[in-house]
Protein backbone atom coordinates (compact mmCIF):
# COMPACT_ATOMS: atom_id res chain seq x y z
CA UNK A 1 0.00 0.00 0.00
CA UNK A 2 2.91 2.48 0.95
CA UNK A 3 4.16 2.04 -2.50
CA UNK A 4 0.93 2.53 -4.15
CA UNK A 5 -0.45 6.03 -2.58
CA UNK A 6 2.37 8.42 -2.75
CA UNK A 7 2.06 7.56 -6.16
CA UNK A 8 -1.92 7.84 -6.33
CA UNK A 9 -2.56 10.82 -4.45
CA UNK A 10 -1.36 14.02 -6.53
CA UNK A 11 -0.85 15.98 -2.91
CA UNK A 12 0.94 12.98 -0.70
CA UNK A 13 4.18 15.20 -1.25
CA UNK A 14 2.65 18.39 0.74
CA UNK A 15 1.43 16.18 3.68
CA UNK A 16 3.34 16.60 6.88
CA UNK A 17 4.45 12.77 8.45
CA UNK A 18 1.99 13.03 10.76
CA UNK A 19 -0.96 13.62 7.92
CA UNK A 20 0.22 10.73 5.65
CA UNK A 21 0.38 8.18 9.04
CA UNK A 22 -3.34 9.20 9.50
CA UNK A 23 -4.27 7.94 5.72
CA UNK A 24 -1.99 4.88 6.51
CA UNK A 25 -3.94 4.02 9.73
CA UNK A 26 -7.26 4.88 8.59
CA UNK A 27 -7.08 3.80 5.06
CA UNK A 28 -9.81 1.23 3.67
CA UNK A 29 -9.33 -1.38 1.36
CA UNK A 30 -12.33 -2.94 -0.72
CA UNK A 31 -12.68 -5.43 -3.83
CA UNK A 32 -15.72 -5.42 -6.04
CA UNK A 33 -16.30 -8.29 -8.70
CA UNK A 34 -17.32 -7.22 -12.25
CA UNK A 35 -20.60 -5.96 -12.62
CA UNK A 36 -21.41 -5.24 -8.62
CA UNK A 37 -22.59 -2.02 -6.77
CA UNK A 38 -19.79 0.01 -5.39
CA UNK A 39 -22.13 3.17 -4.89
CA UNK A 40 -25.89 3.54 -4.60
CA UNK A 41 -28.53 6.43 -4.63
CA UNK A 42 -29.47 7.56 -0.97
CA UNK A 43 -26.09 5.77 0.46
CA UNK A 44 -23.40 8.34 1.95
CA UNK A 45 -20.46 9.36 0.27
CA UNK A 46 -17.43 7.10 2.51
CA UNK A 47 -15.06 9.08 1.25
CA UNK A 48 -12.35 9.74 -1.22
CA UNK A 49 -12.02 6.78 -3.59
CA UNK A 50 -8.90 5.57 -5.28
CA UNK A 51 -8.73 3.14 -8.10
CA UNK A 52 -5.90 0.81 -7.91
CA UNK A 53 -6.90 -1.57 -10.74
CA UNK A 54 -10.61 -1.77 -12.28
CA UNK A 55 -12.92 -0.12 -14.21
CA UNK A 56 -15.29 1.87 -12.09
CA UNK A 57 -18.69 3.33 -13.63
CA UNK A 58 -20.19 6.71 -12.36
CA UNK A 59 -23.53 6.78 -14.09
CA UNK A 60 -27.22 8.43 -13.24
CA UNK A 61 -30.90 7.85 -14.52
CA UNK A 62 -32.43 9.60 -16.59
CA UNK A 63 -36.38 10.88 -16.21
CA UNK A 64 -37.57 8.05 -18.01
CA UNK A 65 -35.37 5.38 -16.43
CA UNK A 66 -32.66 4.72 -18.37
CA UNK A 67 -28.68 4.75 -17.45
CA UNK A 68 -26.03 7.71 -18.60
CA UNK A 69 -22.68 7.10 -18.04
CA UNK A 70 -21.17 10.44 -16.11
CA UNK A 71 -17.37 9.45 -16.43
CA UNK A 72 -15.42 6.66 -15.34
CA UNK A 73 -12.48 6.03 -13.19
CA UNK A 74 -9.71 3.67 -13.55
CA UNK A 75 -6.52 2.79 -12.23
CA UNK A 76 -5.02 6.12 -10.12
CA UNK A 77 -8.16 8.08 -10.72
CA UNK A 78 -9.95 9.41 -7.95
CA UNK A 79 -13.31 10.04 -7.06
CA UNK A 80 -13.88 12.81 -4.23
CA UNK A 81 -16.20 12.70 -2.34
CA UNK A 82 -17.36 16.45 -2.72
CA UNK A 83 -17.92 15.84 -6.83
CA UNK A 84 -20.89 13.36 -5.03
CA UNK A 85 -21.69 15.72 -3.08
CA UNK A 86 -22.10 18.70 -5.45
CA UNK A 87 -23.86 16.12 -8.31
CA UNK A 88 -26.70 15.32 -5.39
CA UNK A 89 -27.11 19.03 -5.34
CA UNK A 90 -27.77 19.39 -9.34
CA UNK A 91 -30.64 15.94 -8.09
CA UNK A 92 -29.01 13.19 -10.02
CA UNK A 93 -29.06 10.14 -8.51
CA UNK A 94 -25.47 9.33 -8.96
CA UNK A 95 -24.72 5.48 -8.84
CA UNK A 96 -21.66 3.82 -9.11
CA UNK A 97 -20.30 0.04 -10.28
CA UNK A 98 -17.52 -1.79 -11.18
CA UNK A 99 -17.49 -2.52 -14.88
CA UNK A 100 -14.60 -5.12 -14.16
CA UNK A 101 -12.86 -6.70 -10.93
CA UNK A 102 -11.65 -3.83 -9.34
CA UNK A 103 -9.81 -2.42 -6.02
CA UNK A 104 -10.11 0.48 -4.32
CA UNK A 105 -8.64 2.01 -1.50
CA UNK A 106 -10.94 4.67 0.63
CA UNK A 107 -9.55 7.50 2.89
CA UNK A 108 -12.78 8.03 5.21
CA UNK A 109 -14.98 11.20 4.72
CA UNK A 110 -13.86 12.02 8.49
CA UNK A 111 -9.83 12.01 7.63
CA UNK A 112 -10.39 13.22 4.22
CA UNK A 113 -12.59 16.80 5.91
CA UNK A 114 -10.03 17.04 7.93
CA UNK A 115 -7.21 17.22 5.61
CA UNK A 116 -9.06 19.41 3.55
CA UNK A 117 -9.40 21.62 5.57
CA UNK A 118 -6.59 22.01 7.22
CA UNK A 119 -3.85 21.31 4.43
CA UNK A 120 -3.73 23.66 1.61
CA UNK A 121 -2.28 21.62 -0.77
CA UNK A 122 -5.65 18.87 -0.25
CA UNK A 123 -8.10 21.81 -0.68
CA UNK A 124 -6.51 23.10 -4.26
CA UNK A 125 -6.64 19.50 -5.47
CA UNK A 126 -10.07 19.12 -4.63
CA UNK A 127 -11.34 22.22 -5.92
CA UNK A 128 -9.53 21.51 -9.35
CA UNK A 129 -10.20 18.15 -9.56
CA UNK A 130 -14.23 18.54 -8.78
CA UNK A 131 -14.20 21.53 -11.76
CA UNK A 132 -13.06 19.08 -13.96
CA UNK A 133 -15.22 16.32 -12.81
CA UNK A 134 -18.14 18.85 -13.47
CA UNK A 135 -16.86 19.66 -16.88
CA UNK A 136 -17.43 15.73 -17.81
CA UNK A 137 -20.57 15.30 -16.34
CA UNK A 138 -21.80 18.47 -18.11
CA UNK A 139 -20.10 17.06 -21.26
CA UNK A 140 -21.66 13.52 -20.98
CA UNK A 141 -25.14 15.14 -20.12
CA UNK A 142 -24.70 17.74 -23.59
CA UNK A 143 -24.25 14.56 -25.70
CA UNK A 144 -27.71 13.41 -24.33
CA UNK A 145 -28.86 16.50 -25.25
CA UNK A 146 -27.26 16.98 -29.04
CA UNK A 147 -25.70 13.85 -30.18
CA UNK A 148 -27.16 11.39 -32.15
CA UNK A 149 -27.39 7.69 -30.27
CA UNK A 150 -25.02 7.06 -33.61
CA UNK A 151 -22.51 9.50 -32.55
CA UNK A 152 -22.74 8.74 -29.22
CA UNK A 153 -22.54 4.68 -29.91
CA UNK A 154 -19.37 5.64 -31.98
CA UNK A 155 -17.32 7.22 -29.33
CA UNK A 156 -17.93 4.92 -26.60
CA UNK A 157 -17.01 2.02 -29.04
CA UNK A 158 -13.71 3.99 -29.71
CA UNK A 159 -13.22 4.76 -26.30
CA UNK A 160 -13.28 0.87 -25.26
CA UNK A 161 -10.97 0.01 -28.13
CA UNK A 162 -8.58 2.91 -27.07
CA UNK A 163 -8.93 0.97 -23.53
CA UNK A 164 -8.37 -2.23 -24.41
CA UNK A 165 -5.96 -1.58 -27.37
CA UNK A 166 -7.84 -3.90 -29.96
CA UNK A 167 -10.56 -3.42 -32.26
CA UNK A 168 -12.44 -6.14 -30.90
CA UNK A 169 -14.93 -4.99 -28.29
CA UNK A 170 -16.35 -8.02 -25.60
CA UNK A 171 -19.80 -5.95 -25.11
CA UNK A 172 -23.51 -6.36 -25.06
CA UNK A 173 -26.05 -4.20 -27.09
CA UNK A 174 -27.69 -3.92 -23.12
CA UNK A 175 -24.53 -2.21 -22.05
CA UNK A 176 -23.90 0.30 -24.47
CA UNK A 177 -27.65 1.10 -24.14
CA UNK A 178 -26.66 1.80 -20.45
CA UNK A 179 -23.60 3.87 -21.55
CA UNK A 180 -25.15 6.33 -23.62
CA UNK A 181 -28.98 6.65 -22.36
CA UNK A 182 -30.84 4.79 -24.57
CA UNK A 183 -32.86 1.70 -24.84
CA UNK A 184 -31.06 -2.05 -26.41
CA UNK A 185 -33.87 -2.07 -29.51
CA UNK A 186 -32.23 1.59 -30.78
CA UNK A 187 -28.44 0.25 -30.17
CA UNK A 188 -29.20 -2.69 -32.09
CA UNK A 189 -30.76 -1.31 -34.61
CA UNK A 190 -27.96 1.40 -35.01
CA UNK A 191 -25.26 -1.50 -34.72
CA UNK A 192 -26.97 -3.40 -37.82
CA UNK A 193 -27.05 0.22 -39.47
CA UNK A 194 -23.52 -0.06 -39.51
CA UNK A 195 -22.89 -3.08 -39.50
CA UNK A 196 -24.48 -3.02 -43.26
CA UNK A 197 -22.10 0.03 -43.92
CA UNK A 198 -19.05 -2.61 -42.81
CA UNK A 199 -18.08 -0.58 -40.63
CA UNK A 200 -18.27 -2.97 -37.86
CA UNK A 201 -18.47 -6.96 -37.50
CA UNK A 202 -21.46 -7.81 -34.80
CA UNK A 203 -21.36 -10.94 -33.17
CA UNK A 204 -22.40 -12.57 -29.47
CA UNK A 205 -21.03 -10.25 -27.13
CA UNK A 206 -18.62 -8.79 -29.22
CA UNK A 207 -18.30 -5.97 -31.92
CA UNK A 208 -15.39 -6.16 -33.85
CA UNK A 209 -14.43 -2.66 -35.84
CA UNK A 210 -13.52 -3.24 -39.43
CA UNK A 211 -12.36 0.22 -40.51
CA UNK A 212 -11.73 2.60 -37.67
CA UNK A 213 -10.70 5.73 -40.10
CA UNK A 214 -14.48 5.27 -41.57
CA UNK A 215 -15.80 4.96 -37.85
CA UNK A 216 -14.34 7.78 -36.55
CA UNK A 217 -15.60 10.13 -39.70
CA UNK A 218 -18.63 8.54 -40.45
CA UNK A 219 -21.49 11.41 -40.54
CA UNK A 220 -24.37 10.89 -38.49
Amino acid sequence: METFLPNAIPFWDELSEDEKQLILNNIQKRSYAANSVVHQVGNDCVGMKIVKYGLIRVFAYTTNGTEVTLYRLKGKDICLLSILCKLKNLNLDINIEAEEESFIYIIPFDIYNKLLSTNNAVYIYDKESTSERLTEVVSSLFDILFFSVGKRIIDNLIYYSDLYKSDTISITHEKLAKNIGTVREVVTRTLKNFQDLNLIEVSRGKIKILDMYKLKNTII
